[in-house]
């Protein structure tokens, strides 16, 4: 998979363009269009900007980019991106990990209500992995009768 701090820091570079050109829409269209035109088109354009930066969070934030496990005391340290690509760290026990309860894409567990994402092709340890990958919680006897 390609570095998604890359796609992220080209995903909010654009938005920042995006939003230094929009002023330059306005001033400096010589063109017939109307002020309001022209506003609502540079008003299109970042909010473009602004939804696909987010949608691109959206999918890559549960990407775990670093996972320290501490055999020992059954630790986890979890590495992600914020929206700004600046690495976070999440800390927690082994015995925190949950079934991920959402419709997101790309999610294999849940810690402390964030959720992550672990390439199950490229991560090493299949042991731990199995460990961080929760089974669905069963549906049976949730009907009434």
């Amino acid at each position: 998979m390609w570095e998604s701090i890359n796609a992220q820091r080209l995903s909010l570079f654009s938005c920042a363009a995006t939003f230094a050109m929009s002023p330059i829409i306005l001033l400096f269209d010589t063109s017939a269009t109307s002020l309001g035109a022209k506003a609502s088109i540079a008003f299109t354009l970042c909010s473009f900007g602004i939804f696909t930066t987010g949608l691109l969070h959206w999918f890559t934030s549960p990407y775990v980019r670093r996972l320290v496990y501490d055999r020992k005391l059954k630790t986890l340290e979890i590495e992600t991106l914020s929206v700004f690509a600046r690495p976070q760290l999440t800390c927690a026990h082994l015995a925190e990990v949950a079934y991920p309860d959402t419709i997101r894409p790309q999610v294999t567990f849940a810690v402390k209500r964030k959720f992550f994402y672990l390439d199950a092709d490229q991560f090493p340890d299949k042991a731990l992995l199995a460990a961080l990958t929760p089974p669905e919680p069963s549906a049976a006897g949730t009907i009434p009768r």
